[in-house]
């Protein structure tokens, strides 16, 4: 749990998290240090930052500072890191020839205060699973049959993890100290320059006056910070505690208001062109230029908004509920003027034309938050000393709290790394990826479900994209040994892993939510899946059809996901029980079926589904005439 630091902590733990930005900034921008040193400086300092902001104690409300004894375990972190960094040209021509008992002490320190971190700020999880791992290693050579294996020696093992470029200072911790640090800090400097409130001013204009318009309000504020912060948790504490409490004021009932902020929290993830640092993570693994990631990535997000769109229309017809007052609505030209769209419109134009360009990933992260800087502080009315002043110290914040963020996922990515070179060296992903195949082999639907199992798991423990990484070193290979394409498969695993923060029985974006509105969690749990519906169907319908990622005739691609699109909005009014009029069990599941059959990429499917929806709607057209026609009578 977060400690509530005081006096000299904080201060210390502010420009620690500050330098530590800037650091990561300075890389991007002028040129990283070899990887391994790269990679050893982001962890001594993500890992020391962790230690002194979380506390060891599971309520730690109370503290204002660590106790003493931890500055041993800062010291360690310290001197580990220290050690890779001048033996980095070691490890990579003679790492078994170098290797000393004082690197075997330091390989198990290090290890364990990564797990001792990792628990402090994700919880039992993570290190339970890498311990587990780990535990493996002993207990295999016991077992029999699939899964046995011969022992390791122990320093072999501490030699992988901690002396080489492929345990604690792989790959997942180069892609924390580069692509994933830099858009962070990038969200960062958007929200403590401003861009947070636009979020919510832009989105209240746009749906506001609808009927439904908070909840139509909060699924495009999400959306817009979903897709920069990459945390649906987080997403969903700070545009919830605006919309939420809106959305229960104009009649939602509190589960269904909790549930649209906790689905459309979690689709911002999926919403290109930033994904939550997804899209530059997949470019980096499976050497797809990004600019086709999130080209490919547009048409599932556009069927998973007209889905909710249209769920939360419904609901609000089937409930009578009308859009916000209007002296709450913000004029257009508030919104849309050029103070409000300037600082966060020319970094993101700035970002995507360096990108097609051909410049890095981490290059054009780096010009994106220098021009956020640049527009903050010269696109202003106010040039005075005390404006300037006030600036800057807003920018320390952004500054300090994108170092925090990069903190965080540090000790995340760097624990993933450990456990999927754990899972390496025991060959379980071979064996786990091998299952699948088998399974596949005989069934390819029950392969392929076997393998949204587990990034789905794995989901309800980490954030996403770390998720979808651990899930693509597992199961990518079998799916591509089945025969599914390279995109097909990692953007399969990825969508997969974003439904955990709203799917049962551990879903974290539910909860926030439930605690902010107030409502059973479950209840509210099993709303988010049927405003989420349609983003538990299209990652499967991707794998046989790449119509659905814009792969393929044009013709054909507009033809499959306008009837996709149209099915979403027949399974809405199915889901919540209203077109036109409210809807019995029978017309509910009737449109259901259909919305369904729409989605199927055949013609047949397509044509049986229309005729379903098409004449149960009729049906209620007619019935409701009859009715006007008696009352009028």
């Amino acid at each position: 749990m977060e400690r509530q630091l005081k006096g000299i902590w904080e201060r210390l733990f502010f420009w620690g998290a500050m330098a530590f930005a800037v650091f990561q900034l300075y890389g991007c921008g002028f040129g990283f240090l070899p990887d391994v040193r790269q990679r050893a400086m982001h962890l001594l300092a993500g890992l020391c930052l962790a230690l002194i902001l979380f506390s060891y104690k599971k309520r730690a409300e109370a503290e204002t500072k660590p106790p003493l004894w931890e500055l041993a375990l800062i010291g360690i972190v310290v001197i580990c890191n220290i050690n890779i960094f001048i033996a980095y040209f070691d490890i990579y021509v003679k790492p078994f020839g170098t290797f000393t008992q004082f690197d075997f002490v330091l390989g198990c320190l290090l290890m364990l205060v990564l797990l001792e971190a990792s628990r402090r700020v994700y919880g039992w999880v993570i290190p339970g699973i890498v311990g587990g791992g780990l535990a493996f290693f002993f207990i295999s050579p016991h077992l029999t049959g699939l899964w046995s294996m011969k022992p390791l020696p122990l320093d072999f093992i501490l030699i992988y993890l901690y002396y080489s470029p492929d345990g604690i200072f792989g790959f997942l911790t180069g892609i924390s100290a580069t692509l994933v640090a830099i858009f962070l800090i990038f969200g960062s400097l958007l929200m403590f320059t401003g861009m947070g409130e636009n979020f919510i001013t832009i989105a209240s204009t746009i749906a506001g006056r609808y009927r439904g318009g908070p909840a139509k309000v909060a699924v495009i504020a999400s959306a817009m910070f979903g897709t920069i912060s990459g945390s649906a948790v987080a997403n969903t504490a700070v545009t919830g505690n605006y919309t939420i409490p809106l959305m229960k004021r104009l009649g939602y009932k509190p589960h269904f208001a909790g549930g649209v902020e906790a689905v459309a929290s979690s689709g911002g993830m999926i919403t290109p062109p930033i994904m939550g640092s997804g899209a530059f993570v997949m470019s980096e693994l499976i050497a797809v230029p990004y600019i086709l990631i999130i080209y490919y990535a547009m048409f599932p997000a556009f069927l998973f908004y007209t889905s909710l769109f249209s769920g939360v229309h419904m609901e609000a017809l089937r409930l009578g509920l009308v859009g916000m007052p209007k002296e709450e609505i913000p004029p257009w030209r508030t919104s849309f003027g050029p103070s409000k769209l300037i600082p966060f419109m020319i970094p993101i134009i700035l970002l995507l034309y360096l990108l097609i360009q051909g410049w890095s990933i981490t290059f054009a992260g780096f010009a994106a938050c220098m021009a956020i800087l640049g527009l903050f502080f010269f696109v202003s009315s106010d040039y005075s000393f005390a404006g300037f002043t006030a600036r800057f110290r807003q920018v320390g914040r952004g500054l300090s709290e994108g170092g925090k963020s990069v903190a965080r996922i540090c000790v995340l990515l760097a624990s993933m790394n450990v456990l999927i070179a754990v899972l390496s060296m025991s060959g379980v992903t071979v064996k786990i990826s091998g299952l699948i195949t088998d399974l596949g082999e005989v069934n390819m639907i029950a392969g392929v479900v076997t393998a949204a199992i587990v990034p789905l798991i794995l989901g309800m423990a980490v954030p996403p994209v770390a998720a979808y990484v651990i899930a693509a070193a597992i199961c990518a290979p079998a799916l591509l040994h089945l025969g599914v394409g390279l995109v097909q498969a990692h953007l399969f695993l990825f969508y997969i892993s974003c439904l955990a923060p709203f799917t049962p029985p551990i879903c974290a974006a539910a909860f926030v939510a439930a605690g902010i509105a107030q409502a059973n969690w479950l209840k509210l749990a099993f709303v988010s899946m049927r405003l989420g519906l349609v983003a538990y169907i299209v990652p499967f319908l991707m794998i046989w059809s790449p119509e659905f990622l814009g792969m393929g005739d044009p013709l054909q691609i507009l033809l499959v996901v306008s009837t996709a699109a149209l099915g979403a909005t027949f399974m809405a009014a199915g889901s919540f029980g209203y077109l036109l009029k409210r809807i019995n069990m029978f017309t509910r599941l009737a449109f259901s079926a259909g919305g369904i059959l729409l989605f199927l990429p055949q013609w047949q499917g397509d044509v049986t589904g229309l005729l379903i929806c098409g004449l149960v709607a009729f049906i209620i057209y007619r019935a409701g005439k009859v009715e006007s026609r008696a009352i009028v009578q």
